[in-house]
């Protein structure tokens, strides 16, 4: 399988996609667990599931994950004691484990169905009886009251559940049909139509219908998603720990969908070509000084006989953003009068750059097949339960 994700990107994603799966089923089984032992297994996948949540850019996620990492290591012996104990997780009268705050929301499922949501004489004394009796009885019954309708069945309290074996047969069904992991072939999808499939190329992830994914997806996991979960924790806890707004400028979402990625390309084509001061006036003041120095570069590439004249004046972001915009559509302009192939050759630039984004390179996916991602930890290694499998 790592040999296949090192050969095709479609592998590779694939891989990804399995991950995304193992992370969930370590929260589950850390909630299975409960006590000491889940705690651990807790606390180690909530450092892989963060990075999820800042690629999709689930700032309030990232917010209560880093505020308990940071508590559970500030706290003494006796509130970890008491964390891991009392509160990690809860008990039910079938004896499962279960995380506190669903625990409470059962609770409180359960109180709802035999008293309603909406007040009536006495219910403070029936509430009081229910409370102690919970062990006693079963919960989630069908005959539920809802707000109007006392005999009404409550559909918050149905259960909607996979069927495991059901779901992993279709996951090897698809698996086998997109040859991912059959060695010496190329993997397929099916296209528009039901009966037409369509084969991978080995550096481009091809989703069904001929979609061909960006390859920041693909490599967000591991490097963007790490380095913007630490921009968030010193943002939030260094530069500005204590204050009650946390502002997010800088930390904005990855753009990753086909629509975002259009935009963004005629954000760049607009950048590097306008001349139009409305336009221009749009951008940050950063983005016009990085237009305004390359060029300046573009221009002292030139022999002397063919550079023009533009201004040497300091420009800064203290400038006004009048004159950095006058200055950049003044400049264009000449350049554009004097050199009519620039413009074209700027927009041929910039969608070729685009367009390479979406190829990922052998060497990106060795490296991430290769990463701590994909690796077994020594743990496992000596596992008896592993080793077995080994043998098998």
């Amino acid at each position: 399988m790592l040999e296949r994700g090192e050969d095709h990107a479609t592998c590779a994603f694939a891989l990804l996609e399995l991950r995304m799966g193992a992370i969930a089923k370590m929260m589950r089984c850390s909630e299975r667990l409960g006590k000491e032992e889940g705690v651990k297994l807790f606390f180690t996948t909530l450092k892989f599931a963060l990075r999820l949540f800042t690629i999709t850019h689930k700032t309030e996620y990232v917010c209560l994950g880093c505020d308990l990492l940071r508590w559970y290591y500030c706290a003494s012996p006796a509130q970890r004691k008491i964390y891991d104990n009392c509160i990690f997780t809860q008990t039910t009268s079938k004896g499962v484990s279960v995380f506190h705050d669903y625990f409470v929301e059962l609770s409180v499922k359960d109180l709802r169905e035999y008293t309603g949501k909406v007040y009536y004489q006495g219910l403070g004394a029936e509430l009081e009886y229910l409370t102690a009796t919970i062990p006693e009885r079963d919960g989630e019954r069908n005959d539920a009251r809802t707000l109007r309708d006392k005999d009404a069945t409550s559909r918050s309290s149905d259960r909607y559940g996979i069927r495991i074996n059901e779901y992993l047969g279709k996951l090897v069904t698809k698996i086998t049909e997109m040859k991912l992991w059959r060695a010496g072939e190329d993997p397929v999808v099916r296209g528009e139509k039901t009966s037409e499939t369509i084969t991978c190329s080995s550096d481009v992830i091809t989703l069904p219908g001929g979609v061909e994914l960006p390859s920041l997806n693909l490599s967000s996991i591991m490097d963007v998603g790490g380095k913007r979960l630490d921009r968030y924790f010193v943002r939030w806890y260094i530069d500005s720990y204590g204050a009650v707004e946390r502002s997010e400028k800088g930390l904005a979402k990855l753009k990753t969908t086909k629509k975002d990625l259009k935009a963004a390309m005629d954000l760049d084509i607009k950048l590097a070509t306008s001349t139009s001061d409305l336009m221009v006036r749009e951008c940050t003041k950063e983005l016009l000084l990085i237009q305004i120095e390359r060029m300046r570069d573009r221009n002292k590439a030139r022999p002397k006989n063919k550079q023009l004249r533009i201004p040497d004046d300091k420009l800064d972001k203290n400038t006004k953003k009048g004159i950095i915009v006058d200055f950049l559509t003044t400049g264009r302009i000449k350049e554009f009068r004097a050199f009519p192939k620039l413009k074209g050759t700027l927009v041929n630039q910039i969608m070729k750059e685009r367009g390479d984004s979406n190829v990922i390179l052998e060497a990106d996916r060795k490296k991430l097949i290769g990463s701590e991602f994909f690796s077994l930890s020594k743990y496992m290694e000596g596992n008896d339960a592993y080793s077995s499998i080994l043998e098998y």
